[in-house]
């Protein structure tokens, strides 16, 4: 059933944004942010807040106003207080880190106090083992006006954190909202890195699994042994040769974050060293740059197909109908591959086969214009759901408004 859609150019809404990774050049987190405010202007005027520990960053990256909690609290108070709503999102912004748990409850305290309703749009929920900080998430989600996952399983969770609200929502990542940079612009943009279109393209997004185990702890499912990590590399080496070798792909290793010690070109570049074929090596591509969102949803969508570690490099290829498939390293992996009916098409990291990856890319490959067919059909559903559920929010907020 469809919402009554909602005008907001006579009544423009005040939207301030936190929980995202937004003080980095993250393409995952900027895509959603960029998702959600192009989703919102589609409805008339509005204008957004971030908090974030960059400020710079955010005014740079999307030319929106932010606040830091550290540097500018009273600039954070007031951009709670005075917004039309808060909202919670990002992909997991609620952990089991007690500090950043503690902050924030304190701004959907303040929210409360303000009387600025409070939203959790679509996020990801991983276990919270602190008893606090289980508590502390349930009490932002009982007061907030509308919660949503990106997934089932976050839905089921959140239910349990939350048995008194009245419904959680499935949301669909914002990211698949987001505006792409023009295909044109993408395929000049190839050229520049030497891949021409009369070669199909394969595109990798890896991640760097030898960080430090403090940043491993706070960001990873689970640690990855040193076995594990090599039998990776070494299997993104054999289907590259594969590839080039039996399908004449070019195959270009692009990073979606840049920033230690979470940079993606550390294990690309492993992966183009070990490849000792000079033939092979011509046509492997590591990209050194740090494209933005929009950016890098064009490049994905320019690919043919496109093999993903990084989550939002699965979401931003299957949004733009192209066939991929999955290498996992947390549950929101076979989360999104599921979502776009592809979990066939996925393994993990720990369990990694590269004859079963040869086997699925060759037959992802040769039946690669079917598998759009079908991508494209499950993005009418998926941007129908989107929509029908942001007219729900927009409902909520507007009534808030004017009461």
């Amino acid at each position: 059933m469809m919402t009554t859609k909602i005008d907001l150019s006579g009544s423009p809404l005040k939207i301030c944004l936190t929980g995202g990774w937004f003080s980095s050049n993250n393409v995952g987190d900027n895509a959603i942010l960029d998702g959600i405010c192009d989703s919102i202007r589609k409805h008339g005027e509005a204008t957004f807040e971030v908090l974030s520990s960059s400020p710079e960053t955010v005014e740079a990256l999307h030319g929106i106003q932010a606040f830091a909690p550290k540097r500018s609290p009273l600039g954070v108070l007031k951009s709670v207080a005075s917004a039309d709503a808060l909202f919670f999102t990002g992909g997991t912004p609620f952990y089991d880190e007690i500090a950043h748990m503690g902050y924030f409850a304190a701004l959907a305290t303040v929210a409360k106090m303000a009387k600025t309703p409070v939203v959790v749009f679509g996020i990801s929920l991983r276990t919270l083992d602190k008893v606090l900080n289980r508590y502390l998430t349930s009490r932002i989600c009982s007061q907030s006006r509308y919660v949503a996952g990106r997934e089932k399983k976050s839905v089921e969770r959140l239910n349990l954190l939350t048995p008194n609200h009245d419904e959680v929502h499935l949301l669909p990542d914002p990211a698949t909202q987001m505006l792409p940079e023009t295909n044109d612009w993408a395929q000049e943009e190839l050229a520049t890195l030497g891949i021409h279109n009369d070669r199909p393209a394969l595109a990798i997004c890896l991640r760097d699994f030898g960080s430090p185990s403090s940043f491993r702890s706070a960001h990873y499912t689970r640690n990855y042994s040193t076995d594990e990590i090599e039998n990776l590399i070494h299997s993104i080496q054999t289907l590259a040769a594969h590839v080039v070798k039996d399908f004449h792909h070019d195959v270009v290793l692009f990073p979606m974050n840049t920033k230690a010690p979470d940079d993606d070109r550390v294990p690309s570049t492993q992966v183009f060293e070990g490849i000792q074929d000079a033939a092979i090596r011509k046509h492997v591509h590591v990209v050194n740059h740090q494209y933005s969102a929009r950016q890098m949803k064009a490049l994905l969508g320019a690919m043919n197909v496109v093999v993903g570690i990084r989550f939002h490099s699965l979401v931003l290829s299957a949004s733009m109908n192209v066939p991929n498939y999955a290498i996992g390293y947390a549950p929101k992996n076979a989360a999104i591959m599921d979502f776009y009916g592809r979990n066939r098409y996925m393994q993990t990291i720990d369990r990694l086969d590269s004859t079963q990856l040869l086997h699925d890319i060759d037959d992802i490959i040769l039946n690669r214009e079917a598998q759009s067919r079908e991508l494209t059909v499950w993005n009418e559903k998926i941007n129908e759901d989107y929509d029908m559920e942001l007219q729900k929010v927009l409902n909520i907020l507007q009534m808030e408004k004017h009461k």
